[in-house]
């Protein structure tokens, strides 16, 4: 599994989907992006906040922005999720954009420096939420810790140690 997050166009995307699953990731600022075109370029979506940089921000996008809107593509919820974000997750589930919502990716904000995973903080998320989150299991990314909450019945609830595997480098 690979995640694309910059600028790729549609033909890139395909080609590397033809290799490996992929995850394109849109960021979102002041209005919902344009992904119609990549539907069938990718496996997945990822909503993160639009910044100057790819990611890593911390910080939110208006999740209102695309709580209505059709998504034909499982999709990662992204961007600044902490610890308190459980409601909101579970308000987003219910929407017509939550039909679709495969994943809620916990990243900086459970960091303690960048790359450096809290990890008592994510089993405390996990743990403390655990009864929200029923029909969600958990993994995380084996490149950089990123833990990953996933509706996907392929993979054991609350399996903490299963890892993404087969990662290709496509030139």
């Amino acid at each position: 599994m690979v995640q694309l997050h910059g600028d790729e166009t549609v033909a890139y995307c395909k080609r590397v989907q033809e290799e490996v699953s992929t995850i394109k990731v849109f960021r979102v600022g002041d209005s919902f992006p344009n992904f119609e075109e990549y539907v069938l370029a990718v496996d997945y979506f990822l909503f993160d906040t639009d910044s100057q940089w790819y990611g890593g921000t911390g910080q939110h996008f208006n999740w209102e922005i695309i709580k209505s809107a059709s998504i034909p593509t499982p999709f990662f919820l992204s961007g600044g999720i902490g610890i308190n974000d459980v409601q909101g997750i579970q308000v987003m589930a219910g929407t017509k954009a939550g039909k679709t919502m495969l994943a809620v990716d916990l990243n900086s904000q459970f960091e303690e420096k960048p790359g450096v995973k809290q990890i008592e903080k994510i089993k405390k998320f996990i743990q403390y939420h655990r009864f929200n989150f029923d029909n969600l299991s958990f993994l995380p990314h084996e490149k950089n810790d990123v833990l990953y909450a996933t509706q996907d019945s392929s993979f054991d609830k609350m399996d903490g140690r299963r890892f993404l595997n087969g990662i290709k480098m496509i030139n």
